[in-house]
């Protein structure tokens, strides 16, 4: 062989020596690095996933109480409805009294004696 390809062949090995080396000893750390990050990630995307799981049972859970809502809501509707016609007629029924007034069946039962006296007498 030549000098200079000796030259450069005795420069060049212990370099790649240096090299090869280097990056086998300091990969251990870089490999403790990176699964020490991946555990971190690892853990932080089982608390997003459980997160996102309790949102969603929550979401479920509020629609099942509005879908309740929306299934009470027509017999509520209904209840408050009697009830509106219950009191409107009780205040009515206040008003006549206050009034004195007599609904027109208790007039008819009333006046049914007076008109078969008044049919009597025009016999």
């Amino acid at each position: 062989m030549k000098i200079y390809v000796k030259k450069t062949l005795f420069t060049f090995l212990p370099l790649l020596g240096w090299l090869l080396t280097a990056s086998v000893a300091f990969s251990d750390d870089l490999t403790e690095e990176i699964q020490a990050q991946n555990e971190i990630r690892q853990d932080q995307k089982v608390d997003r996933q459980e997160l996102q799981e309790e949102q969603r049972i929550e979401r479920q859970q509020l629609k099942e109480e509005q879908r309740a809502r929306r299934i009470e809501l027509p017999i509520a509707q209904a209840q408050q409805q009697v009830e509106r016609r219950e009191e409107k007629i009780e205040r009515q029924e206040q008003k006549d009294v206050a009034r004195a007034t007599i609904p027109k069946e208790e007039i008819g039962r009333q006046n049914g004696p007076l008109q078969e006296e008044d049919e009597e007498r025009v016999e």
